[in-house]
């Protein structure tokens, strides 16, 4: 008789290869509130949507991000993003302390990373190529119009 036990599947995947497949979702206490730090729901995209776009260029350098920067340039639309990101009300942002504030926002860009640069960063510029053309039509129209008239 053999005392080796059989292989299991669990035995040739390592923790890194499951938290790729199945994220981890972190519970971090800000402020006195338990705030989860996971991936945003396809529910929140709206929002997530509204809030980066004014963040567009500067998120789009992920191995450079400056977070720095980026609340120097865009204070307000930093803590928009936390609000949204963390699944709490901006007032619960507001009245972080400033590096707890940093600290939630990093933490929330950096589980929602690949996920900004590979799928939300393409579909807003997309959008707005989008969006651009159609304007372009409508005002080209509107031209064409007038000058009939």
């Amino acid at each position: 008789m053999s005392n080796t036990t059989p292989a299991t599947a669990s035995d040739s995947v390592s923790n890194d290869d499951l938290s790729q497949i199945i994220p981890t979702i972190k519970t971090r206490k800000f402020n006195g509130v338990d705030v989860t730090i996971a991936r945003f729901k396809m529910g929140r995209l709206p929002a997530v949507l509204a809030a980066i776009a004014p963040l567009k260029e500067m998120l789009t350098l992920k191995d450079k991000l400056d977070i720095t920067s980026l609340f120097m340039l865009h204070a307000d639309e930093c803590l928009t993003l936390t609000a949204v990101l963390a699944n709490q009300p901006r007032v619960f942002v507001d009245e972080l302390e400033l590096d707890e504030g940093v600290e939630l926002l990093t933490q929330l860009l950096e589980v929602n990373a690949d996920f900004f640069v590979q799928q939300v960063l393409p579909l807003l510029t997309g959008m707005f190529k989008k969006i651009a053309a159609e304007l372009t039509q409508r005002a080209e129209a509107l031209g064409q119009n007038n000058s009939n008239s």
